[in-house]
């Protein structure tokens, strides 16, 4: 998308199905403006589909380089930690 299509609040209101109709030809979104001043946006259901998309993954991604960094334990430790001594044998069994 290069680029947004500019359309006064006033033409939207005269003719919103020609105005969706001409943003989804052009492949752009389109930026509602109101008393000279950009107040919303109208874009294509795939397209916002896909920025939502990119937007929850970009998050993820922070979230997964945030969680690198804490301090871990290994598997052992924690079912020791968690369980027992006793109970950290029941572990081990199962998982044979």
């Amino acid at each position: 998308m290069n680029g947004t299509l500019n359309i006064p609040i006033s033409r939207l209101k005269q003719e919103p199905g020609q105005v969706i109709d001409e943003m989804i030809a052009s492949g752009q979104p389109a930026v509602i403006f109101q008393r000279s001043r950009p107040r919303a946006v109208i874009a294509d259901f795939d397209y916002f589909n896909s920025l939502e998309t990119s937007l929850i993954d970009l998050l993820d991604a922070r979230e997964a380089e945030k969680a690198k960094k804490e301090p871990t334990i290994s598997l052992d430790s924690y079912v020791k930690k968690r369980w027992g001594g006793n109970n950290a044998g029941f572990y081990h069994q199962k998982s044979r």
